[in-house]
């Protein structure tokens, strides 16, 4: 067949397809290699590479906000209230997990969720931070740590009604870290929760945690379940109030470490933390009504109200 002549406008429509399948290929190139962080400004383009994909970026600043306001602290009810709060929010923000966590039931999209806001609610992460026997100070702070970080997570999931204990570990991989051994007493499922760096990982648990799953299984059974039930959240702090980024632990790379120093911990690290545990080197995971004579005034601050508390002792 003879080639046709091209018309000028054949020649424009060849022409505005080449521009837009290059312009694609830019967005794309831009999407895969730009990275962003989330600071007082919102999303903003890191420079330096050190910083999160641009879908990670949205979902961090989305939960980047107080987990609750100090007037709601002042007033009756406030174990009520927080949970009509953030159970109102999450129906709102529900999309923001389903996407990530397809398949998920609606409790463990709310663990994921309760975890994701503890992490948003501390931006600032501060190694020096420790805990006091205060409601307020432990939901309010903007900055923390590890342990901060767990026990504003342990305080959210009582507040939903999930068995939770907070965990103190060491290991060669996790070493002196903080985080939530969470179950939830209707779905027969165990939970590992890290609002630190936004790690949740589910595993079936007839009783008991994500660490009475574990302990019975040996090394190489331990990481296939872990790598299974894992999913991994973005997330970034800053070191100073209000920095872009003060160090690169957002880096692909270092997120990777993360996860791996998880996976690597729960798989070999249970031995090891189980001697500190029996040694009294490491406190034993306990539930927050076992702190009682260490936070007395927090525990009081959340106590159900007395019906409540008769119905679930019936």
């Amino acid at each position: 067949m003879l080639d046709q002549p091209r018309t000028a406008r054949g020649a424009w429509v060849e022409l505005a397809c080449v521009a837009g399948s290059m312009l694609l290929c830019v967005m794309a190139l831009v999407s895969s290699s730009s990275s962003f962080v989330v600071n007082v400004n919102g999303v903003v383009e890191d420079a330096g590479g050190a910083g999160l994909a641009y879908e990670d970026a949205i979902l961090v600043a989305a939960f980047r906000r107080p987990v609750v306001d100090a007037a709601l602290l002042h007033r009756g009810g406030v174990r009520e209230a927080l949970r009509a709060r953030l159970g109102a929010e999450f129906e709102s923000d529900r999309g923001l997990i389903e996407t990530r966590m397809p398949g998920a039931s609606e409790r463990e999209m709310l663990l994921a969720y309760l975890t994701l806001r503890a992490n948003g609610s501390v931006p600032v992460f501060d190694p020096s931070s420790h805990m006091e026997d205060d409601l307020g100070a432990c939901l309010l702070p903007r900055s923390g740590n590890c342990a901060t970080l767990a026990m504003r997570l342990l305080v959210l999931l009582d507040v939903f009604g999930f068995d939770a204990t907070l965990v103190h570990w060491w290991s060669p991989a996790m070493e002196g870290h903080v985080f939530v051994d969470a179950r939830d007493p209707s779905g027969g499922r165990a939970y590992f929760l890290d609002p630190t760096v936004n790690l949740v990982v589910g595993v079936e648990a007839t009783e008991g945690g994500v660490l009475g799953a574990l302990a019975a299984r040996t090394p190489e059974e331990r990481r296939g379940i872990v790598e299974k039930g894992l999913t991994a959240f973005p997330h970034c702090f800053s070191m100073i109030e209000n920095a872009a980024l003060d160090f690169d632990e957002w880096s692909l790379v270092n997120r990777l470490r993360v996860v791996d120093s998880a996976i690597s911990g729960l798989t070999f690290g249970l031995p090891i933390v189980s001697k500190k545990w029996e040694s009294g080197e490491l406190p034993r995971p306990r539930r927050l009504r076992e702190m009682a004579e260490t936070y007395p005034n927090l525990i009081r601050a959340l106590a159900p109200p007395l019906a409540d508390a008769r119905a679930g002792d019936s």
